[in-house]
């Protein structure tokens, strides 16, 4: 871009001109002030350029051709210097509205494990790359499907940058079932990284709520209850959403169940190797 404007500011003005109309008035000229003697007109002037500009305003039509010229001139010079302000100006705004987004859009999570230990997104994912995934492990299909998703993404992912080099993340949506035991058991059959989180109602109702998860319970069956006791076969309406986070924690993209592996595998390698500086910050 800047070479652009240095081209654009530097060329000499008689250069974006018709040529031919240029060559022709100073000829004209040149014929007049010798007698028409072309050696004389060569030897005086072999260039033409100390008669070029004047060859061109003694004519009307010289003139407008330069009005002509000088307009496009600016127009081409300040096309070029605002398409470089839009472009500088979009991307600032685009910039800032991620950054509002980012705001709005996950936080720091204190849960439990899946080995019952206490969990801090700050301090135990500090410095690497995360996927999280919202779900419950009574789920019949979608959960799974996700699961195996990630698994597959990240394996595809350890080829190419190494293992590790990013941590898939489970929080359960239904932590009366979900204890840490069970969450372990439902997780073996997924990467071996997977790090699965639990809660109380109150906490897992905050996580989801600084990632914007949507849940509810579905489908309770009546069953003979007493009083204090709560259902245990049900099933959860929620979103499917798989969050990618950066090493400082920040969102940085997401998928749906919509997006297919080779998708995710190349928008995510994208964002390993720093080729997607637009969506996160440089770490």
């Amino acid at each position: 871009k800047l070479q652009f404007l240095y081209f654009i500011g530097k060329m000499p003005l008689h250069r974006l001109l018709h040529r031919r109309f240029v060559k022709a008035a100073v000829s004209r000229h040149q014929r007049r002030a010798c007698g028409g003697n072309a050696e004389a007109t060569q030897q005086q002037n072999p260039k033409g350029e100390k008669v070029v500009w004047w060859a061109m305003w003694r004519s009307e039509k010289g003139r407008r051709w330069l009005k002509i010229g000088a307009g496009v001139y600016l127009v081409a010079l300040g096309a070029a210097y605002c398409g470089l302000w839009y472009k500088q100006g979009m991307s600032e705004l685009q910039q800032e509205a991620i950054n509002n987004n980012r705001l709005r859009l996950g936080g720091r999570l204190q849960l439990t494990d899946h080995n019952g230990r206490a969990f801090d997104t700050e301090e135990d994912l500090a410095g690497k790359w995360w996927v999280i995934y919202f779900g419950f492990a009574s789920c019949p299909t979608v959960c799974p499907a996700e699961l195996t998703k990630i698994t597959e993404t990240i394996t595809e992912l350890e080829k190419q940058f190494g293992e590790g080099c990013i941590t898939p993340v489970f929080v359960t949506l239904d932590p009366d079932r979900d204890t840490p035991e069970a969450v372990k058991k439902f997780l073996k059959p997924y990467h071996k990284n997977f790090i699965g989180l639990t809660g109380t109602e109150a906490e897992i109702a905050d996580a989801a709520k600084k990632f914007r998860v949507y849940y509810s319970v579905i489908d309770t069956e009546d069953q003979d209850l007493q009083p204090g006791e709560t259902p245990t076969d049900y099933q959860l309406d929620h979103s499917c959403i798989i969050y990618v986070m950066n090493p400082k924690g920040v969102f940085c993209d997401f998928f749906s169940k919509e997006t297919n592996g080779e998708v995710a595998v190349e928008k995510v390698a994208r964002h390993l190797d720093g080729t997607m500086d637009y969506i996160h910050e440089k770490v």
